[in-house]
């Protein structure tokens, strides 16, 4: 027989775990919920109010501290990451870009594998590391694209990896690489119907590197059209801020018209730019590179104070971007000294040239009195003296000869040291290079011999750049030395384009591809042609050609 009381017991037990159990499904469900309302209002933040944003994640994170869930705090740390690099505290950014990876790859989810590879790739690239930034990125592609064949991701986040891959190359001056990068963009664009907004965003990116490879005709209607769509969004129609990106395409804008010699219109755009940035503190990173350009213009125009007080200003901007509170790591250590260097470099030729050139000025200042006060006197009693007045024209003339002899001098000086600036950035790749392919070269394999022959072409190219641009800025300088040395050999015409740049032996050997000693038996082989003796100057010598 059934006991009646202990089977009302056993109903009373079963009704009290299915409550048990609902408040629990409905906890677990409220909670996530919440988090992911939390996350959102914090993404949001972001983009708006950094320091915001950092409350709001910072409460989530002692929430997930209870129930110990490993994806959700990668989440949040992605984030994290996010906001603390909008902040520019690139310390903490990067730190925790980092500490993310090692989380993510023991998580089986591969969307947030996605989120941690592009987040430590892009901080990689905002602090100039090359390798590590294009490692991730590339990673981070690769893993979009096997999702999007799988259906778990859409065209559009395809499309943002791959624009991660144009702004590494446009942060590293791969211009012609970016360019196609950038017609794989645009084909997904327009294959899968992705809107007028992406097609915004590609028409910036391939109007700035039109314009980087010397096409400023088609940047600027692409950068125009870009412009026209940015600054007709209405307010409600974008979440991320989209128009904080008008401050970089009016300074492209500013930097196409300096360029075609509009300086009027060029000086607008930059100073739109710099207004416009007052409204998108996130983009003041962007700052710098503007008040560069700026300084250019200002330059290039005779408003020599105002150029170097706008590049004084971006060197400023730039030590707190790379200040030491900031950046506590060693490798970021090297990365803001090599910048701060290229930046002292910079300011000391705008100095050297704005004081040339304020002497000229004040030369010529004082010749048109001079010439004034002449012309006057010759109005006067020109018939008396005519010669007189003649034989001033001749000497105006050649005065003007001189001073435009003089400016040409300059202005290939500047050249060449420019010239020099980019091939020492070469040859430090270069010896990257050789540092791999000694690796590579202990371990032979196909795969490396494959690596080390492209990497040997690759090499060899290097000098043949050089040399074009250096031709192209020294255009009888070679037709001189073989005039007066026509036994020079072409090796021996290489190394006097090395010894005019001021380039050291090391420097020299990593360019050519040859030893250290070679170059120094080359040098002294050279001043045997020459038939120079040691007390002259070898460089001051070739120097006068």
């Amino acid at each position: 027989m059934i006991n009646i009381k202990s089977l009302t017991n056993y109903k009373h037990v079963q009704k009290v775990y299915c409550l048990a159990l609902i408040m629990l499904l409905y906890s677990v469900t409220y909670g996530k919920n919440i988090y992911i309302s939390e996350l959102e209002k914090a993404e949001y933040y972001t983009n708006v109010n950094a320091d915001s944003a950092l409350i709001v994640l910072n409460n989530l994170e002692e929430m997930l501290s209870v129930n110990n869930n490993e994806k959700y705090r990668t989440e949040l740390l992605i984030l994290k990451s996010y906001t603390y690099r909008n902040k520019q505290n690139f310390d903490m950014a990067y730190n925790i870009s980092k500490e993310v990876i090692n989380s993510a790859e023991q998580i089986p989810d591969t969307l947030l594998l996605i989120k941690a590879y592009t987040n430590y790739g892009i901080m990689n690239f905002v602090v100039f590391n090359e390798a590590e930034s294009r490692k991730y990125l590339d990673k981070a592609l690769e893993l979009s694209k096997i999702m999007f064949l799988k259906g778990k991701t859409t065209s559009s986040d395809l499309l943002k990896s791959y624009q991660n891959i144009i702004q590494h190359l446009k942060r590293f001056q791969k211009y012609h690489e970016a360019l196609i990068y950038s017609d794989t963009c645009y084909n997904l664009i327009t294959r899968y119907n992705l809107g007028d907004m992406s097609k915004a965003y590609f028409e910036v990116n391939k109007g700035y590197f039109c314009l980087k490879t010397n096409n400023e005709t088609e940047a600027l209607n692409y950068l125009l059209d870009a412009m026209h769509y940015f600054e007709n969004i209405a307010p409600d129609n974008y979440k991320y801020n989209h128009r904080s990106y008008l401050p970089t395409i009016y300074s492209y804008l500013g930097e196409i018209y300096r360029k075609q010699e509009r300086y009027k219109l060029s000086e607008e755009y930059f100073i739109k730019s710099l207004d416009t940035l007052k409204a998108y503190p996130q983009q003041h990173n962007h700052k710098p590179y503007i008040l560069e350009q700026y300084a250019w213009l200002l330059y290039e125009t005779g408003k020599y104070n105002e150029a170097i007080k706008k590049l004084n200003e971006s060197q400023y901007l730039t030590e707190q971007y790379f200040s030491a509170k900031t950046l506590n790591d060693s490798s970021f250590q090297k990365v803001r000294n090599q910048y701060r260097g290229e930046l002292n470099v910079r300011m000391q030729e705008l100095i050297v040239n704005s004081i040339e050139i304020a002497k000229k000025d004040k030369a010529i200042l004082r010749f048109r009195i001079f010439t004034i006060f002449i012309l006057s006197a010759i109005i006067t009693i020109i018939l008396i003296f005519k010669i007189r007045r003649t034989s001033k024209k001749h000497t105006v003339e050649k005065k003007d000869i001189i001073a435009k002899q003089k400016q040409a001098t300059e202005l290939v000086k500047l050249k060449n040291r420019e010239l020099t600036e980019s091939t020492l950035k070469l040859i430090e790749k270069e010896e990257i290079i050789k540092q791999l392919s000694e690796e590579l070269s202990k371990n032979k394999t196909q795969t490396s011999s494959h690596l080390l022959k492209q990497i040997s072409q690759k090499s060899d190219n290097m000098w043949d750049d050089f040399n074009s641009r250096f031709k192209a800025v020294n255009q009888d300088f070679y037709k001189k030395l073989s005039e007066k040395y026509p036994d020079l050999s072409s090796n021996d015409l290489k190394i006097c384009a090395l010894v005019k740049l001021n380039f050291s032996t090391k420097e020299m050997s990593n360019l050519l591809g040859i030893s250290n000693e070679s170059v120094q038996k080359a040098r002294h082989r050279l001043r045997k042609k020459l038939s120079i003796d040691r007390d002259t100057n070898l460089t001051s010598y070739i120097s006068s050609f």
